[in-house]
């Protein structure tokens, strides 16, 4: 299962997402107040716990990347399979950005001023991570019909 590249690149999508899932994607600030687009939705910093706007279709969209990449990772045997999770996969992360720009539209109705996050640009890493994966995937399965044919 480890032994092939797209196992790598399937496995660092997986912890990529994770950490996606944890960290701040964008901090917004109104002056005195600060503000987190994270899991928990968007939410102040501060001493209480507020949340401005509720975001768990953000919290959704990456938890189901996750499931997809790991689904994607332990479907080794089934290389067909593997490259569609991966297609699904890359669809989810490109759809990712959507929808959090939306989030900061409705955000900007609060007057508030954003910073993007480096952990933001991690969707898109792992797009470009799961583009190498299927063309490695598509590798493995023409030398495995090359070698029926020699049969």
């Amino acid at each position: 299962m480890i032994q092939r590249i797209q196992s790598l690149y399937l496995f660092a999508i997986t912890i990529l997402s994770i950490v996606v899932f944890f960290s701040p994607l964008i901090e917004l600030t109104n002056g005195e107040v600060v503000y987190v687009l994270n899991y928990l939705g968007i939410s102040s910093l501060s001493g209480v716990n507020e949340i401005l706007i509720n975001t768990w279709t953000v919290t959704a969209l990456n938890f189901l990347i996750t499931v997809i990449a790991t689904l994607a990772l332990f479907s080794y045997k089934k290389r067909m399979l593997q490259i569609r999770l991966c297609i699904i996969n890359m669809v989810l992360m490109i759809g990712f950005y959507p929808l959090v720009f939306i989030y900061i539209y409705f955000a900007s109705e609060y007057q508030l001023t954003y910073h993007l996050k480096i952990a933001l640009i991690f969707p898109l890493i792992n797009a470009i991570l799961s583009y190498l994966a299927i063309r490695a995937i598509g590798r493995d399965e023409a030398v495995v019909k090359s070698l029926n044919r020699m049969r």
